[in-house]
């Protein structure tokens, strides 16, 4: 077998020299890096001008975000590169592209900013995967249009039908291509499954068996659990037997630690290949007799871009679950975006999608009574947690309580089961063995609630009273608004009708059981940005006037059209399951000459 002629090789598989390949669990930054750098004069890959001004944090934000493509004449170049197809960025999206490619014959180069190839959490929604059919009987090509089209009404019609199409009718295959490299996977057939002693990966379904009283016909806000598939404890161990696959066709060349800076394109001409640099190293110039195929992530970390694109972000926290540049700087800097508008391609209009899911409170964002910090109720509750932190967004200091009392455990297994919602009441022995039965992920032992009181996630009183008068946020009259909200709340729920916001009857629940429980919840983190270049239905990389720029493609969240406004829990998983399809098909048109 060839061995990479880059920095990396299947044998760093082997020796378990690459650390971890990034993969980031949740809440958690890559292993063996200085802390992160706020990204504020520019992004990674340009420059900006001196005009612009301070935000609420004291990061200068540039109105020239986008800046100029830097020059690099033959004498900076080190070393002269040539290939079949170069991808650019070593995440879900780029690695399928590169094994894609690679095992259809194409010499590859892979360019990769940060120390390992990236992945990160474990999701995936998938249809039609004879995987999922074989080991869980879930079938779901039935359900093909009906996730496609609610997909495009969250979206408002924004999104590209022909995209989400195209992860409809390939993401099975795809998926199945993945997980075929991992012959010896732990699958688990339910989502309650306890690992045996000693199994600490595997894969398992997302809510199986649904929860009891769960009809996806009656949900307002659809979620299509039945799509996804979980890794636990992330799909590290699958992730990385998917690129020793790549590896062994003898076809890829890896470069890790080595950012692109630049596409290489003459006038209107096809793009021919890319200057990269490695951090402290050598300068290349690279190129690509086919293709050059961006999936080089989002640009959550680049505060210019974002202030552009999405100024209310602000309020948020900054980005979590992204990857860390061998200098400590956060590497998703919007870095193959930038690069590509340089050369003429056209970044999607917007809204684009910010995935800023709200961990909530004690028990999420579970719908119970929600008030804001005037005491008033914030609307129907009974949302998933992308729609709760968008409400945040206009509220008083942005957050709000929740509360609930001593009968939420009999109450949660009639709610929603989607993200950070709890609908499931299981051990505390099921919350320490299974990595996905957590609150995050609808599942909480009838313990958790008194955890969080010790813990200060949350406060506990024998009579409301109590409760209202420790709730800081609010003051005297606030105090005495939400005492009248939660009077008319309970009216309404022994009613089964609430006039107010229309919340479902049956998921109004009376507080008043003591003892009650109070959980405070703000706007939290952004997760990727989940928009980016406007691309065809084959992920060609379009310009201004959206025609086809030459030897040009892009897959995760460099490509756009997946999402407007925001990423819905529609799907759980669908920036998983889109990227690796995106990737493997971007890899195989561009090897084809499509």
């Amino acid at each position: 077998m060839t061995e990479s002629k880059g920095n990396w090789s299947r044998r760093d598989f082997l020796t378990g020299s690459i650390a971890g390949l990034g993969v980031l669990g949740a809440g958690a930054f890559l292993g063996g890096c200085s802390s992160p750098k706020a990204q504020g004069a520019a992004s990674a890959a340009g420059a900006a001008s001196e005009s612009g001004r301070v935000d609420k944090n004291g990061i200068m934000l540039m109105d020239d975000w986008l800046g100029e493509a830097p020059e690099f004449s033959d004498a900076d170049i080190d070393e002269e590169l040539s290939c079949d197809i170069i991808v650019v960025g070593g995440g879900v999206a780029g690695v399928a592209a590169a094994r894609a490619a690679a095992e259809d014959g194409s010499k590859v180069i892979l360019f990769e900013k940060c120390s390992d190839l990236q992945s990160r959490n474990g999701e995936y929604a998938i249809i039609g995967s004879q995987f999922y059919k074989e080991h869980w009987d879930r079938d779901n090509l039935d359900i093909k249009m009906d996730v496609v089209d609610e997909l495009m009404r969250v979206s408002c019609n924004r999104a590209n039908q022909r995209l989400l199409n195209k992860w409809a009718d390939h993401s099975g295959e795809a998926f199945d291509w993945f997980i075929a490299a991992s012959p010896d996977i732990n699958v688990f057939p339910t989502s309650t499954t306890l690992p045996p002693d000693g199994v600490t990966e595997w894969i398992q379904p997302r809510n199986l068996p649904a929860p009891e009283h769960y009809s996806l016909e009656r949900e307002h806000w659809k979620c299509f659990f039945t799509c996804t598939s979980q890794f636990a404890p992330n799909q590290g161990f699958a992730f990385k037997n998917h690129a020793a696959k790549a590896m062994e066709t003898g076809n890829l060349d890896v470069r890790l630690k080595c950012p692109v800076k630049k596409l290489l394109r003459d006038g209107d001409g096809p793009v021919a290949g890319v200057i990269a640099k490695e951090f402290g190293g050598k300068t290349y110039k690279a190129t690509a007799s086919k293709a050059v195929i961006l999936c080089a992530g989002d640009y959550a970390s680049n505060k210019n871009m974002l202030n552009y694109y999405n100024p209310w972000l602000h309020y948020n926290a900054d980005p979590i679950y992204t990857s860390i540049d061998p200098e400590g700087n956060m590497a998703n800097t919007g870095d193959g975006d930038i690069m590509a508008m340089w050369i003429g391609a056209k970044m999607e209009e917007g809204p684009h999608a910010a995935q800023t899911h709200n961990e909530g409170g004690a028990l999420g964002v579970t719908a119970f009574f929600e008030a804001d910090f005037h005491g008033h109720r914030i609307g129907n509750e009974d949302v998933p947690a992308q729609e709760i932190d968008n409400r945040l967004h206009s509220l008083y200091k942005c957050g709000a309580y929740q509360i609930f009392d001593a009968k939420w455990v009999d109450e949660c297994p009639y709610l929603a089961p989607s993200h950070v919602q709890i609908s499931t009441i299981c051990t505390e022995e099921d919350c320490e063995r299974n990595y996905w039965m957590q609150p995050n992920f609808g599942y909480a032992p009838p313990s958790w609630a008194e955890k969080c009181v010790e813990e200060g996630k949350a406060i506990k009183a024998d009579t409301l009273d109590e409760l209202i008068a420790q709730l800081d946020e609010l003051d005297a009259e606030g105090k005495k608004n939400i005492k009248e909200a939660i009077e008319k709340y309970n009216a309404s729920a022994k009613a089964g009708v609430d006039e107010e916001f229309g919340k479902r009857g049956d998921r109004m629940f009376a507080i008043e059981n003591p003892p009650y429980y109070a959980t405070k919840f703000k706007m939290q983190g952004i997760l990727p940005m989940m928009s980016g270049l406007e691309v065809d239905e084959n992920f060609h990389v379009l310009d201004e006037d959206r025609e086809i720029i030459p030897h040009l493609f892009a897959a995760g969240n460099n490509a756009g059209g997946r999402f407007a406004g925001e990423y819905p829990v529609t799907a759980p998983g669908l920036t998983h399951g889109s990227a690796l399809t995106f990737g493997m098909l971007a890899g195989q048109y561009a090897s084809q000459g499509l």
